[in-house]
């Protein structure tokens, strides 16, 4: 690794510690809807890595979990006196959360079903992060030409989750036709050239998935796993 390139990462590192700590902050002061924001910004920097990734996810289900104790009537208000904030204690929030059922959402704002997807990937539940990208993919559809910065990321979770649900045909399929799109730049296509190879590896077209990782990895060498996975393919 060159020394521009671990310059570059360093700065990375501590431009992910300064958002981790306005969200630490955030979140204290009961601001969910801001500390979801910056998550969701961090979360689709494409360098980011996994541990990085599991930090902004372990902050999704935090929120989550409070979001759902909280009473409705206060979901939007700062919480300031003591009585108020310990309706917030996150102690057994995760056992009170039988399923995915608690996350449903009837918002038409792409933005927050964006906000609803990455909290069910952040748990795992990828069958109905799958659900509500595709909802939100087709109201930003219908509202413009382009897929725009909210419509590429919805898809790319899309692509996620269907991976993840081992529809790997049917991945490919989406990924192949967001690569056909000549309005996403080559910097936006890491994450395609890097899912793509994650479908060739699990396909054991091994020479194949190495031109993709090498392919996502001149975009963004540090995108996600991609270096392990270079190496995994090359054996």
């Amino acid at each position: 690794m060159g020394s521009k390139e671990i310059q570059s990462l360093e700065v990375t590192r501590a431009s992910t510690q300064s958002v981790i700590e306005s969200v630490r902050i955030l979140i204290q002061e009961k601001l969910f809807d801001e500390a979801k924001s910056l998550l969701r910004k961090e979360w689709l920097r494409p360098n980011l890595s996994n541990a990085e990734r599991e930090s902004v996810k372990l902050f999704l289900q935090n929120i989550s979990d409070q979001e759902l104790k909280m009473p409705i009537q206060l979901k939007s208000e700062k919480v300031d006196s003591p009585e108020k904030n310990s309706a917030y204690d996150l102690e057994g929030a995760w056992e009170a959360m039988k399923g995915p059922v608690f996350l449903e959402s009837s918002s038409s704002e792409p933005r927050e079903l964006l906000d609803l997807c990455m909290a069910y990937i952040s748990m795992d539940f990828f069958e109905d992060a799958h659900r509500e990208a595709h909802k939100a993919l087709s109201i930003v559809r219908q509202e413009q030409t382009d897929l725009g910065e909210t419509g590429l990321a919805l898809s790319m979770i899309i692509i996620e989750c269907l991976f993840n649900l081992g529809r790997f045909l049917e991945c490919q399929v989406k990924i192949e036709e967001l690569n056909a799109d000549m309005e996403i730049n080559l910097a936006d296509r890491a994450g395609l050239f890097y899912w793509m190879g994650r479908v060739k590896q699990e396909n054991q077209l091994k020479s194949e998935a190495l031109s993709w990782f090498q392919s996502c990895h001149q975009i963004d060498p540090f995108y996600r796993d991609v270096l392990i996975r270079i190496n995994e393919v090359q054996r």
